[in-house]
């Protein structure tokens, strides 16, 4: 009885994991699991329930839920004294509302993202709200905010996901304006440097481009490696 705070960071971590594999159902299992009093005595375990809990939120669609989820996210956030942890509960929450076809209520948690990391000086926290905001842009339809976005993300950045999100929105974007500029900096450079993994979120633009140039082959290989297994929500 007395390892229920072990036994919930197992739950939880699980949680978090097939809730990243978009496995919701999975995911909320594990949750019911995690003892509430690891939840309210340990601010770790609080901060990523309500993270995990947020993303199962989405996932399914639930609207309600995410919002009471995603404020409890942004109130632990907010006790842990991070500058990148209550970002990433920003931006990662408008990337969710951005999904949920929720705009407005996405660019207000970007905007809250920017003013943070600026007054924080964080540059790596900014790169980060540019590569989120990016997508919050383009998944708006906002297509030059979205290049501008994409072009303040130096292709040195050493965040994996800023730069998996750069590559990712940067094409996308690229393939509606037919950018050459951008193509040459996220599909190209990316393709012939063979150090980095084309992640899921690349998918859709890399194809893109590949299909244009002729290269089907290559694209349906490519979404047939990062099209996930996961579970399918009616």
């Amino acid at each position: 009885a007395s390892e229920y705070v072990a036994r919930s960071r197992v739950h939880l971590g699980l949680a978090w994991l097939a809730a990243t594999f978009w496995f919701p159902t999975r995911a909320a299992e594990h949750l019911a699991a995690v003892d509430a009093r690891a939840v309210a005595e340990a601010a770790d375990i609080g901060l990523r329930y309500h993270n995990v809990a947020a993303w199962v939120a989405m996932t399914v669609g639930d609207l309600d839920a995410f919002h009471r989820e995603h404020a409890l996210w942004i109130d632990a956030a907010r006790a842990a004294d991070s500058v990148r942890t209550l970002v990433a509960a920003h931006m990662n929450g408008a990337m969710c509302l951005s999904f949920f076809g929720r705009h407005d209520e996405a660019l207000e948690h970007i905007d809250r993202a920017f003013r943070i990391a600026r007054a924080a000086r964080n540059r790596y926290a900014e790169e980060n709200c540019h590569a989120f905001a990016a997508l919050c842009y383009l998944t708006r339809g906002e297509l030059e905010r979205a290049r501008a976005a994409i072009a303040a993300i130096p292709e040195t950045t050493e965040n994996h996901v800023t730069f998996t999100f750069a590559a990712a929105w940067g094409t996308i974007t690229a393939s509606y304006l037919d950018d050459d500029e951008l193509i040459a900096k996220w599909f190209d450079a990316v393709e012939a440097s063979g150090t980095r993994v084309i992640e899921i979120e690349c998918g859709a633009g890399f194809a893109e481009i590949m299909h244009r140039r002729g290269r089907d082959a290559d694209a349906a290989a490519l979404l047939h490696r990062v099209l996930p297994d996961c579970e399918l929500m009616r």
